[in-house]
């Protein structure tokens, strides 16, 4: 079975590199990580976001099967749940940062990553070639936030210049990409469910949807059984169609509770619980605390 490893922590000790000095937010040089990083990494999973520049550096990088030969400047990009492994040599410069969905929280304008960032969605190309202004452009605002990283920490400081990196990587990755009405024609099944439960949320968010779709209200809108979608998101996520779904309610509470002063009942009946119980049931197993305790850390 593909090892899967549920924090920055664990990741960091599989690599062999110290711990992260903020369990949701990890930010390093590769320079500093080639000493003591293992080299040859087989096929395993993670679950947080990353983004990594990389300024000099060869060998080969997998990701979700598709094989890179490293030799030139590069953004790449990593996803919940993607299959990766590497074979590198000590000779990788440049910075990568580590995040969970929940780091972004506020400071995000999307209901999720993928819909607003295309190199975070399940279907894309996870590189993108860089010239020399880029390339300087991003290294001097990695270097900006690794500092930050390394003094007071403060989340907001590191959101922002989070903010401002993945704004950055989406411009120069969008210049390579192709427009977005052949993405949408060309979408296979995975990433046309994405934008239509990402459009959904936010209809919610904004009052315009009562509630949340079902598994085969999904499956009847993208023309396939509900078998067939969740067993192909599964494959390519590593999630059920029922998961997506419920991580989406989740997340949209976690934004209610944190940017609003709405009582966590109200929270639960706009996202379609008739019940708060069950609602509270669910929010504990993603989170592992109750929407009342996540209010009061925020």
């Amino acid at each position: 079975m593909t090892p899967y490893f549920t924090s920055i922590a664990t990741y960091n000790e599989a690599i062999q590199i110290p711990p992260p000095a903020r369990k949701d937010f990890d930010v390093r040089r590769f320079e500093d990580n080639m000493p003591l990083v293992n080299t040859f990494m087989p096929p395993f999973r993670h679950n947080f976001y990353q983004v990594a520049l990389l300024e000099e550096g060869t060998g080969t990088f997998k990701s979700n099967g598709q094989r890179n030969m490293l030799g030139q400047p590069a953004l790449f990009f990593v996803i919940p749940g993607q299959v990766i492994q590497w074979n590198i040599p000590r000779d990788w410069k440049g910075f990568y940062v580590s995040f969970g969905e929940d780091f972004t929280i506020p400071s995000t304008t999307a209901l999720a990553l993928p819909q607003e960032y295309r190199f975070f969605a399940s279907d894309t190309i996870k590189f993108c070639s860089l010239g020399d202004e880029p390339l300087a452009q991003l290294t001097s605002l990695f270097e900006q936030m690794r500092q930050e990283y390394r003094g007071s920490q403060s989340p907001d400081v590191l959101r922002a210049f989070l903010r401002l990196l993945l704004l950055y990587s989406h411009r120069h990755y969008c210049e390579q990409e192709f427009s977005r009405e052949q993405i949408i024609s060309q979408a296979p099944l995975t990433r046309k469910f994405e934008m239509v439960l990402g459009e959904d949320f936010k209809g919610i968010q904004l009052g315009l949807v009562l509630s949340p779709k079902s598994v085969a209200d999904y499956a009847d809108q993208l023309h396939v059984s509900p078998k067939y979608l969740s067993e192909m998101l599964k494959r390519e996520t590593g999630l059920t169609t029922l998961e997506h779904i419920h991580q989406k309610i989740v997340f949209l509470a976690k934004v209610m509770l944190a940017t609003t002063d709405m009582p966590v009942v109200e929270v639960s009946r706009l996202l379609g619980f008739q019940n708060q119980s069950y609602f509270n049931r669910l929010f504990r197993k993603y989170t592992h605390q109750t929407p009342s305790a996540f209010r009061v850390r925020q």
